[in-house]
């Protein structure tokens, strides 16, 4: 018998026993993976209700997008309710750590003890109801659903489903929609001229400084709120006002600041309510009409004319 029949039938044994352990390792990772802790079409939802140990905040689909429901109607964060959903939609149930009543209040999932009550709804219909509690690790949370005693462990995080309605708010809703074609502060105007920018009544010896002009347009652009404040501003005068111009028409906000090194009020021509605007990105606005001023560069002679008409040619030889 060849020698080496014996080395190559042990060989082919343990090729055989890899691929038998790994189509093993397959299945049990595909059991680890779980069912979805949840069923619902996130197409659909069209109405989220987020509770926590102090509010609640309902959040609605429109045409325009998510908004946040309330005294008065706010768009909110399109991108990080989509996020929400998804890592919903992706929440695995695997072996339950726990079935009975009791666990789920020390869990804190159960519905008179929880840190988040969740409900997602289509139309009038609930579609999904889920409670979130404890971690029990790093990014994990314990989780219930509302029809169901057992308690599963999945990858998620409490804060990411916030009760208060300003964590939701779309916090650009101040910014403009599309191009700007002007920008009005305190005395002076930015008109768009093709790729420049252009001051008004400006001087024929002086000319925009396009990269000051840049600077503030573009902080007009990401200007972005902290919240909405309960505070009215009737009793305040306006500490400066911003109007421009987008591709939506006209906006005016103006900037009320009731304490001195306090964040500012802002309210909108756009949408009701009073927001918080931090004082950093309020301050730089604040630009006086001499910084967006540069004196014009002299004028270049035509080397035709300063010659009485004639070319100018090389006098060296050639």
């Amino acid at each position: 018998m060849d020698s080496k029949t014996p080395l190559l039938a042990a060989l082919l044994a343990l090729q055989l026993l890899l691929i038998a352990g790994l189509a093993v390792w397959r299945d049990d990772a595909g059991a680890a993976d779980g069912d979805p802790l949840l069923r619902f079409d996130r197409t659909t939802v069209d109405s989220i209700r987020i509770t926590d140990d102090e509010q609640t905040v309902q959040l609605q689909r429109t045409a325009d997008g998510w908004q946040i429901r309330g005294d008065i109607a706010l768009p909110a964060d399109d991108a990080k309710i989509a996020g929400v959903l998804d890592k919903l939609v992706d929440a695995a149930a695997r072996w339950p750590v726990a079935t009975s009543t009791m666990s789920a209040r020390r869990f804190e999932v159960s519905a008179d003890s929880f840190q988040r009550h969740v409900e997602l709804f289509e139309g009038e219909t609930v579609t999904a109801e889920l409670y979130l509690g404890t971690s029990p690790g790093f990014r994990k949370v314990h989780a219930r659903r509302a029809d169901d005693n057992s308690v599963y462990a999945i990858t998620f995080s409490n804060y990411e489903l916030p009760g208060a309605s300003d964590e939701w708010l779309d916090k650009g809703l101040l910014q403009p929609e599309g191009g700007v074609k002007s920008v009005s502060i305190l005395d002076w105007t930015l008109l768009r001229d093709a790729a420049a920018w252009r001051l008004a009544e400006l001087a024929e010896d002086r000319t925009t400084h396009q990269g000051r002009a840049d600077e503030v347009v573009e902080k007009v652009r990401n200007l972005r709120v902290l919240g909405v404040s309960d505070e009215a501003v009737v009793d305040f005068e306006a500490a400066f006002s911003v109007t421009l111009e987008d591709q939506a028409g006209e906006h005016a906000l103006q900037f009320f600041q009731p304490e001195v090194d306090g964040e500012y009020l802002v309210t909108s021509s756009r949408w009701k309510g009073v927001f918080r605007v931090a004082m950093y990105a309020a301050e730089p606005l604040r630009v006086e009409r001499a910084e967006l001023i540069t004196l014009a560069p002299p004028e270049q002679a035509d080397p035709a004319e300063e010659a009485g008409g004639e070319q100018v040619t090389d006098p060296s030889p050639s």
